[in-house]
């Protein structure tokens, strides 16, 4: 399979597992025992950020900043509001060619745990029991959030487009951080009986096991909103605390 239509099956299988509500919700786990109530707090390897904008005609362009943006947001959220939570003093991936495979990693994943409702028969790769071999820990965090925005011209057309058909579609934006690897994105039109959104967030809380070599434990949230800014913290706030309840 190439690249491509491998991120499309991706963006496909993601897109359909989300409902017309503006909250979505999800938890697995290999098995009762890696729920986070019953294990000591996972350390914390940083968030893995990727957002992309919508523009004239439907163009889908990756937005560095704004991922980079995130990253430092959600860090601080975590960082301010988790002190439960250990955390790295240092990066993670400081390789930019480990990045785009743990990034591809999460990728398999999400669609993997979108496909299936399960985690416990994905085949993870290498790439995490190399990187976590050298740490005394146990459970690695990982946060990966994704969203979209939309410019001007792409709100006129769609509202055109709408009116014009009589028919509402919402177009559910995702990337995955360097996976995409050249700013690449597909973007699928999903009638939904909804409004359409300006921009949304999409984020995954991941943790890895070193014992068993497994993501042991998942949880994503997807929410869309209207009239604020895509990274405003007060919202990705919001999300990190349903993400990670267990250590408020």
């Amino acid at each position: 399979m190439t690249k491509e239509k491998h991120i499309l099956v991706c963006f496909i299988i993601l897109i359909l597992s989300f409902s017309t509500s503006c909250i979505q919700t999800k938890t697995l786990v290999t098995n009762p025992d890696e729920a986070l109530t019953r294990v000591k707090a996972p350390l914390y390897c940083g968030t893995f950020s990727s957002y992309v904008n919508y523009g004239k005609d439907n163009s889908v362009t990756f937005n560095d900043s704004i991922s980079r943006l995130s990253n430092l947001i959600y860090d601080s959220i975590i960082r301010q509001n988790f002190k439960k939570i250990p955390r790295l003093k240092l990066d993670f991936v400081s390789d930019s060619a480990e990045a785009v495979l743990l990034s591809k990693e999460f990728v398999n994943l999400i669609e993997h745990a979108n496909k299936n409702e399960s985690i416990k028969k994905y085949n993870l790769s290498n790439i995490l029991d190399r990187l976590t071999q050298n740490y005394e820990e146990e459970r690695f965090m990982f946060m990966v959030p994704t969203g979209y925005t939309r410019s001007l011209a792409n709100m006129r057309e769609l509202g055109k487009k709408q009116r014009d058909t009589r028919t509402v579609f919402a177009i559910i934006g995702s990337a995955m951080a360097t996976a995409l690897s050249g700013g690449t994105a597909i973007y699928l039109f999903i009638p939904t009986g909804g409004r359409i959104h300006a921009q949304g967030s999409n984020c995954h809380l991941m943790v890895y096991n070193k014992t068993t070599k497994q993501i042991t434990f998942y949880r994503q949230q997807f929410f869309t909103w209207d009239n604020v800014r895509p990274l405003e913290k007060k919202y990705l706030k919001k999300q990190a605390q349903y993400l990670l309840k267990e250590y408020l």
